[in-house]
């Protein structure tokens, strides 16, 4: 691939209005320009039986020999490891530098985040298999093909993920489905083909942290794809290990959670999820004013951001096949998880579902 190629690409068997993808030489640009394509295109030369790793790291060198000697022992053959380095100021590419040929370093000259650092480590990669990661993972036996094998074997899938445990938390001795729908997969995990990211325009660059995995799950929804969760396929998350660095955890939430319902979801929704939004943000500000600078921030962006984002929403929905009601519907059901979760993390009783 060169510097200015312009690569798009469609679903099997069926025409599908698609973002357009320019690979430049230092960002992956994605336009709301649309093209037609009735079948997957995916450059010549590209393997189609193996997977590009695409490792997110800022300043994870105390994290990255331990994810890497993992990953290099549990990736098939053929695979390859990239680490997208966002500027670290911690020896990280030092560490890299031990591991040779094995691991390929895609350097950035500024911090990316991790959307944007995802995006150009797909336009460095080779493999028609792409895994999104942070260096906070370690990886179980056979992890690789159960994702693989779920993508293949089920090309209305656009984006399966792992599911991710606490280091030492151990594997469930049984699980009663193979895969789960899900509306939204974490993005360290975060699995899908080639051909299928770049139709669906991969992640939205508005975003520095948060939420981009949620906004692009959503959006594969909303045009006719399938997400899901694989219950078979584990790998061990140290969370927030690197993300934990930044802060800043509410002002992004309320920034980026606010304009993805913008941008994607019915109004009612997002008329309704705006006023809960608001009024988090209003008591927040009260019981912390140290947070009213940046919450006060998201909500200037999406004000000042409004036409553009308008404009992505038109193009969506101007191609939208999904079904709305099945998406909102998967996201009733990760809320109640998230609760469920929260819940039993604090010792309070799970409230069953009614």
């Amino acid at each position: 691939m060169t510097a200015n190629d312009e690569i798009s690409g469609g679903r099997c068997c069926s025409q599908r209005w698609v973002y357009v993808v320019h690979i430049t030489e230092h960002f992956v640009h994605i336009s709301s320009d649309t093209i037609t394509l009735p079948v997957p295109m995916t450059p010549a030369g590209f393997d189609h039986s193996s997977v590009s790793l695409i490792i997110v790291n800022y300043n994870g060198a105390h994290l990255l020999p331990a994810c890497l000697d993992s990953a290099l022992a549990t990736v098939p053959a053929g695979s390859e490891i990239l680490v997208v380095d966002n500027a670290s100021s911690d020896g990280s590419r030092a560490v890299l530098a031990d591991y040779g040929a094995a691991v390929r370093l895609v350097p950035s000259a500024h911090n990316l985040g991790f959307g944007r650092a995802c995006n150009l480590g797909v336009a460095a990669a080779r493999n028609d298999m792409l895994i999104f990661l942070n260096p906070d993972v370690t990886f179980v036996p056979g992890w690789v093909s159960v994702l693989t094998d779920v993508l293949q074997q089920n090309r209305d899938i656009a984006i399966v993920g792992p599911a991710l445990l606490r280091p030492g938390e151990p594997i469930p001795d049984y699980v009663p489905e193979l895969i789960t729908e899900q509306a939204a997969v974490a993005g360290c995990g975060l699995s899908t083909r080639r051909d299928t990211w770049l139709a669906l325009g991969g992640f939205d660059e508005s975003f520095f942290l948060y939420w981009e995995d949620a906004e692009v799950c959503w959006r594969a929804w909303l045009l006719g794809w399938r997400v899901v969760r694989s219950e078979k396929c584990y790998m061990y998350h140290e969370k927030s290990a690197i993300t934990g660095q930044f802060g800043g955890w509410d002002a992004q939430r309320a920034r980026n959670s606010l304009y993805t319902y913008v941008k994607l979801m019915r109004w009612p929704v997002v008329l309704a999820y705006t006023v809960r939004l608001l009024a988090v943000c209003l008591v927040k500000m009260l019981r912390w004013p140290h947070l009213s600078a940046g919450l006060l921030d998201a909500w200037v962006w999406n004000m000042r951001e409004l036409p553009h984002t308008l404009q992505l929403r038109r193009t969506i929905q101007a191609h939208r096949i999904g079904a709305y009601d099945l998406l909102e519907q998967r996201i009733r059901e990760h809320n109640r998880q998230m609760m469920a979760s929260q819940r039993r993390a604090s010792g309070r009783p799970v409230r069953r579902a009614t």
